[in-house]
């Protein structure tokens, strides 16, 4: 199913998040379209955020996917290099469309993938200034507003209420 969002989510450099599609509808023609792979990586203290060192925000582990990468291997090296954590039992969670502004861009098709690691991080590269867990109920400052969103959508339905009561979140409403 392909959840369009009534209203989307836009983070602090203009990108609208449209829609997400579920994991059992991303076609492979679909996937191998993809752009950019998200990590949501689940540690036992909680899930794995990066502070990008350029933007001064926390998000989810991940980039671009490299000529010649699959999505997944560009998941697998991006949390690696952004976190120093090895993710295992790496699976495909959804697929998003992300609006780009820049004049003919088009969508930014991101695949968003769930794994579990172990282990202590370390901010092991240029671009990431440090790293973090993440608990639902627990807030992070400053958060990219579509990376919040995605976290509020991987927490527990009363951790969701919560947040969306005191505000500390952009909602995805469907």
């Amino acid at each position: 199913m392909v959840r369009h969002l009534r209203q989307p989510v836009v983070n602090e450099r203009g990108e609208r998040l449209l829609a997400i599609h579920d994991a059992g509808d991303v076609t492979a023609s679909l996937l191998e379209r993809t752009q950019v792979s998200l990590v949501l990586a689940h540690h036992p203290h909680g899930l794995v955020l990066v502070r990008n060192a350029h933007r001064g925000l926390w998000e989810l582990p991940g980039g671009y996917v490299d000529p010649g990468e699959t999505a997944a291997g560009s998941a697998v090296r991006e949390l690696r290099e952004e976190s120093g954590l090895a993710g295992r039992e790496m699976v495909l969670a959804g697929m998003l469309d992300i609006e780009h502004p820049a004049p003919g861009a088009g969508l930014l098709r991101c695949a968003l993938f769930r794994c579990r690691v172990d282990g202590d991080p370390s901010a092991a590269c240029a671009e990431v200034s440090d790293v973090a867990f993440w608990r639902p109920g627990s807030a992070v400052d400053p958060i990219s507003a579509i990376d919040e969103a995605l976290l509020l959508e991987a927490g527990d339905d009363d951790t969701r209420r919560n947040r969306m009561r005191t505000g500390h979140a952009t909602r995805i409403d469907r």
